[in-house]
């Protein structure tokens, strides 16, 4: 994930050796959990969850011609559904798009950026995959509690 981090944000291209291999793993790991320790409902709910997300965002692309986001973030997306159950995944693509605009407005202010410039999105996706897995039940459970 660091390297397709750091790829995406020089090149604007997360590479299918990166993302391809990853979903792999993470398909075997939950073949692994569905059948070696009876995790059956957690795999397909993971399993649908990548649909989902991969799906909304192969809409997002096939809608802008791929102007909103590349056909990398698309596997990443189904590869975050995989690896992240369904608090952790709400949680990383919350960060994943609040980081994106935060860092976005910052460059735009500091004029490194104008509104028409492309921005890599993976390295969005991949820190808030890492906060997902890391916090997310933990900040599913505090905005819960906060709410009463």
């Amino acid at each position: 994930m660091i390297a397709s981090c750091v790829y995406d944000a020089k090149w604007m291209e997360l590479p299918d050796q990166f993302t391809l291999p990853a979903i792999v793993v993470a398909l075997i790991w939950l073949l692994v959990r569905w059948i070696g320790y009876g995790e059956s409902s957690q795999a397909i709910t993971q399993l649908i969850s990548a649909g989902l997300f991969g799906g909304f965002f192969y809409l997002l692309w096939l809608g802008s011609g791929g102007a909103w986001l590349g056909d990398g973030d698309i596997r990443l997306a189904i590869l975050m559904g995989l690896l992240l159950n369904s608090s952790q995944l709400v949680i990383a693509i919350f960060a994943s798009y609040a980081l994106g605009a935060l860092v976005g407005i910052v460059l735009i202010m500091l004029k490194i950026k104008s509104r028409k410039d492309a921005i890599a999105f993976g390295p969005f996706l991949i820190v808030g995959l890492y906060i997902g897995f890391i916090w997310g039940e933990w900040l599913i459970n505090l905005y819960f509690k906060l709410l009463g």
